[in-house]
């Protein structure tokens, strides 16, 4: 659904920003990859943490301060957009995969083990870059001696991560196949195994997924475990890349397997690296776009028209887009998403009243146009060409609204975490029929 958060804000005396037919601002980012003069970026850290996909589809890793407008793994010649996450640490500290030596079996990266059973070899064939991920590739082949996993990767030890009871953990990694087949191979998964401070591991392993590697582009192999939830007495979790075989399976495959990652929350965001040559859990730092209010916001009344996509939908969390406030949660106009629960989300007015709006369910990966107008007499909502039902408001808020936000809100509690696309203001109440254009 789409929601609003209209809060108390003033009136100035001049009004400010009536008028005029089209849109008062119009924020472009798939138009130009240059930010827009009256916006200012921060992201703090080291560079080349964070990371987009550039024209060709290369992983591209972003200096400090540098706002990330990503084209995706296939590349292209237009961009997503600005990419906006949430603040994440990536706990495997070895993404790179530095320190192998290439040999039968040779020897694993800084922190990474690999196993296999009896009647299967491996060979470490060397590490590189492809589409910019780091990646190692490993052979295994043989007739299996036993019946259980035939390779397992594991890039750090079971006390590496620290983790503690019902901490929601995500893993994601990049899973190429190079050379050989499937033939022989039961079936491939990542999972998370959660261990106690002995360490001994608790039950079986949590958020498996399954999938099969293709000899496609790694970029476009990006493998997500489903979000697990860590169980009592959990003081570590352990990533795990694996397939199974049967006894008396012949088996040759080899595997790029590149850019892990561990992180805390429902979800995987982007790739997060370390710095080269320092191993270390490395944290992407919170992005803030923001900028002054001009003559361009009418105190009155508004409505705001947003292009986004998102690569999660993340209920029941809103997902802001724009938000005009004094700087406090309470003096606001915000524009957000939100997945309902029951088919209904909320809308927050004047900082406590709430009312309900319905609309559509979401989409994650799918570029979608959401809209809002709001006045004294309520506001009025559109996803997709549809229009919501209408949330009674009490009357425009007092305050001076003097701050403008992309894809966070005032307080920092929640970003987009996605790619938005055009933010557009119009300085009056856009009609229903207008709502319905603009966002279909």
């Amino acid at each position: 659904m789409l929601g609003q958060n209209v809060a108390t804000f003033a009136r100035p005396p001049a009004g400010g920003g009536s008028g005029g037919m089209g849109p008062s601002l119009d924020l472009n980012f798939v138009s130009s990859t240059v930010l827009d003069s009256r916006l200012t970026f921060t992201r703090a850290g080291a560079s080349n943490t964070a990371t987009r996909f550039d024209t060709f589809g290369n992983l591209q890793g972003t200096n400090t301060n540098v706002p990330r407008f990503d084209y995706g793994p296939g590349g292209g010649t237009t961009p997503l957009g600005l990419l906006i996450e949430e603040s994440r640490t990536n706990s495997i500290r070895n993404p790179r995969a530095e320190g192998a030596t290439p040999g039968t079996p040779g020897t694993p990266p800084t922190n990474w083990a690999l196993t296999t059973i009896t009647g299967l070899t491996i060979t470490i064939n060397g590490v590189g870059t492809e589409n910019g991920i780091p990646y190692i590739e490993i052979r295994v082949n043989g007739t299996a001696g036993a019946t259980g996993n035939g390779l397992y990767v594991r890039p750090e030890p079971n006390n590496g991560i620290a983790a503690v009871a019902a901490q929601i953990w995500t893993h994601s990694v990049y899973v190429r196949m190079v050379a050989g087949s499937t033939a022989g191979i039961n079936g491939f998964a990542v999972n998370m195994q959660p261990y106690d401070s002995t360490p001994s591991p608790l039950g079986g392993a949590l958020g498996q997924a399954a999938f099969t590697p293709t000899n496609a582009a790694l970029a476009t192999q990006r493998v997500v475990g489903a979000p697990a939830t860590m169980p009592a007495s959990t003081a570590f979790v352990l990533p795990q890349v694996f397939w199974s075989v049967t006894n008396g399976a012949v088996v040759d495959c080899t595997l790029r397997i590149g850019g892990e990652q561990a992180e805390i929350g429902g979800f995987a965001t982007s790739l997060i690296l370390p710095v080269t040559g320092t191993p270390a859990a490395t944290t992407r730092n919170v992005e803030t776009v923001s900028g002054p209010i001009g003559s361009w916001y009418n105190q009155n009344a508004g409505s705001v028209i947003a292009e986004w996509m998102t690569y999660t939908i993340a209920d029941p969390t809103n997902q802001p887009l724009f938000e005009a406030s004094d700087g406090t949660s309470n003096n606001r106009v915000n524009t957000y998403i939100q997945q309902p629960r029951h088919g209904a989300g909320g809308t927050t007015l004047a900082g406590t009243a709430t009312a309900s709006t319905t609309g559509n369910s979401l989409n994650a990966n799918t570029i979608t146009r959401s809209g809002a107008a709001f006045d004294n007499t309520g506001v009025q909502g559109a996803l997709s060409g549809t229009l919501q039902s209408k949330a009674l408001a009490a009357t425009m808020p007092v305050g001076v609204i003097n701050t403008m936000r992309i894809g966070m809100n005032t307080v920092g509690s929640a970003f987009f975490d996605g790619w938005i696309r055009r933010i557009r203001y119009y300085p009056r109440v856009l009609s229903a029929a207008e709502l319905t254009a603009l966002t279909t």
